[in-house]
């Protein structure tokens, strides 16, 4: 795994449903301390992900708490604008925006504030992908899936999507 991750503590991730609960085991297991932004609902599913900390998205207002000095938050539904973390980053604090960017002008902002914003799309990285495989053979990290849909149900598995409380992720079944 990345020694990147595993000097950036504490990191922030933010709805851990089809993507955030993979990224809360993943730093996790590269030994981030983990706070994820979630419902007092979900908290003690995101908790046995492995998150060291919960905060109810329903009650936490960024603007009057305290500085968490965050080295890392991924934002994994661009729910929030990114002006919210200013306050909570840590000196060159990184934040993925996924999958939205942030705009130019944004970007250009953070970056001379010298933190690392960027957008990143999917590629494939054979040496990450090794990584994830040991990870997933050690059981350090897990599938979860929240609903299974039939190919015909492709509307009602979007709708359940943009929802944005998935535990885990929604599976489209193709029956051939």
């Amino acid at each position: 795994m990345s020694s990147r991750i595993a000097t950036i503590m504490p990191c922030m991730i933010l709805r851990a449903g089809g993507v955030g609960h993979y990224a809360v085991q993943m730093a996790k297991a590269t030994g981030a301390y983990v706070i994820a932004l979630k419902s007092a609902a979900n908290a003690g599913w995101v908790t046995n992900l492995g998150a060291d900390e919960i905060i109810d998205y329903n009650t936490f207002d960024f603007n009057e708490a305290s500085s968490l000095q965050l080295n890392l938050v991924l934002d994994a539904g661009g729910r929030y604008p990114a002006s919210l973390y200013e306050k909570h980053f840590a000196p060159g604090a990184a934040l993925f925006y996924l999958p939205h960017q942030l705009p130019g002008e944004k970007m250009q902002y953070y970056k001379s504030k010298g933190f690392d914003v960027r957008f990143t799309g999917v590629f494939t990285e054979e040496r990450a992908i090794d990584d994830i495989a040991t990870l997933l053979k050690e059981g350090k990290v897990k599938s979860y899936i929240d609903k299974t849909f039939a190919f015909t149900d492709m509307k009602a598995a979007f709708e359940e999507m943009k929802k944005g409380t998935t535990r885990g992720k929604i599976v489209v079944r193709m029956d051939i």
